[in-house]
């Protein structure tokens, strides 16, 4: 029996806040990476035998819609569910909800392939689409009790998208990090794909090169680790003036991410920022490009998009010295 989504229960942890004392859009990349490894090893997918036999799934790419920045000790309810197959690429729905009140905390559509132990995509095994075809059969008949005459709008519609806004901000006490106010965002689309074309403008350039801490268990850089960087390059433009304060500064609440292709160990890369759908000043949209060497083409490219209003809760101060 297919259940209509894969379960679990999280829990965030002081270790996982960032400056302004809430969970950051990289630890919800790999909130819902965790999930990805926990559906693989489920025994009705039919993936557990051949990921033993050296087969494995990698991210093609991401958008990930945070709905809300809540501090440690918040209970979620996590889940991942399988809405297209193809030969051997698939595209999952993730979410996580409040366990007191049920509301979105943040939700990802993500794109992967997989491959074979020879890093070739790899068909995958009709357990696996018979239980795709179940889970999409059960999210049609839900958004069909929702929204009996509606178009499915699961994803949102990138037509009606508008700029990342906080729209409230309750409770907590704003100097405490064990207590944050807990900030809400308005919604954005999932429909949303990382930036095809390169920037016409770089607006700040920063240079990387891959420590093997950052590698993972395949020995490349892990899917979050790229926005960790761009977020890195934001900063650093921020400090040389590159950015507008509100750019430099603001919550993350929407990230598309396409992975081109595989970086690792030493490798040498160029971050170039430039800003997406208008000018500095203009948008909250940034994206990242990262060229590995001297290479042309990028390798991976973000889109992240902003929302003016975070502040750190315990900022350096000055000693006067």
């Amino acid at each position: 029996m297919i259940p209509p989504w894969f379960e679990s229960e999280l829990v965030t942890r002081g270790t996982e806040i960032d400056t302004a004392a809430t969970v950051g859009m990289p630890v919800f990349m790999r909130y819902f990476e965790h999930l990805r490894w926990r559906l693989m090893a489920e025994e009705v997918l039919g993936l557990r035998p051949l990921i033993d036999r050296g087969h494995f799934y990698v991210v093609r790419s991401q958008t990930l819609e945070l709905r809300q920045r809540v501090g440690q000790e918040v209970r979620m309810h996590v889940r991942t569910r399988i809405m297209s197959v193809g030969r051997s690429t698939t595209q999952v729905l993730h979410e996580a909800r409040d366990v007191h009140d049920g509301s979105l905390i943040a939700r990802a559509r993500v794109v992967g392939a997989w491959l074979g132990p020879d890093r070739r995509l790899a068909r995958l095994p009709d357990a696996f689409r018979e239980a795709g075809a179940a889970q999409r059969a059960h999210h049609v008949a839900e958004v069909a009790a929702l929204l009996p005459d509606a178009h499915d709008e699961s994803l949102g519609d990138p037509a009606r998208d508008e700029p990342a806004r906080i729209v409230a901000v309750r409770g907590g006490q704003a100097s405490s990090f064990i207590d944050p106010p807990r900030v809400v965002f308005g919604p954005l689309s999932l429909a949303v794909d990382a930036p095809s074309a390169p920037p016409t403008r770089i607006a700040f350039e920063h240079f990387i090169t891959v420590p093997p801490r950052d590698l993972d268990v395949f020995s490349h850089l892990n899917a979050a680790t790229w926005l960790t960087y761009a977020d890195d390059a934001r900063h650093f433009a921020a400090a040389h003036g590159a950015l507008d304060a509100d750019v430099a500064s603001g919550y993350t609440n929407r990230v598309a991410v396409f992975y081109g292709r595989e970086a690792s160990r030493q490798d040498p890369l160029r971050v170039a920022l430039a800003p997406v759908g208008g000018a500095l000043g203009e948008t909250h949209a940034l994206g990242a490009w990262f060229y590995r060497g001297d290479e042309a083409e990028p390798v991976c490219t973000l889109r992240v998009d902003l929302a003016p209003g975070a502040h750190a809760v315990t900022a350096p101060q000055s000693t006067g010295a």
